[in-house]
């Protein structure tokens, strides 16, 4: 019959006690996990509070006549009256001043007459 061996070693490592200071680092330790907790929470909450509270911006056309100045083209006109800076949006914005001011190329226009552009702006 094998006698077991006693193994002083194992039996304190499952139940060691912490030292005052180790409690006191424990302690720290998890109300700071706590405290992180609490404050990504209210995070949370102050970040729905504001988004709850911004109200769409309404925007409305304005329409105004400008003065065609020597070398104006239809793109430039519209680089300078278009919201956006893409080529695409420039492009669509010639399609619009063609249309509303009866135009079909860059060689009706002459300086000194006039042509309607549009702008947007808050809605008051």
């Amino acid at each position: 019959m094998r006698r077991e061996e006693h193994r002083p070693h194992t039996a304190s490592r499952r139940h060691r006690r912490l030292t005052p200071f180790g409690r006191f680092v424990r302690f720290c330790s998890l109300m700071m996990i706590a405290a992180m907790i609490l404050l990504g929470a209210m995070r949370v909450q102050v970040l729905a509070q504001s988004t709850d509270s911004v109200q769409p911006v309404r925007m409305e056309r304005v329409y105004s006549s400008v003065q065609i100045r020597p070398g104006d083209t239809l793109w430039s006109i519209a680089e300078e009256y278009s919201e956006e800076d893409s080529n695409a949006a420039v492009k669509s914005y010639v399609k619009e001043l063609k249309q509303m001011n009866g135009i079909e190329n860059d060689y009706e226009l002459k300086p000194g007459a006039y042509i309607m552009v549009y702008y947007l702006q808050e809605e008051q």
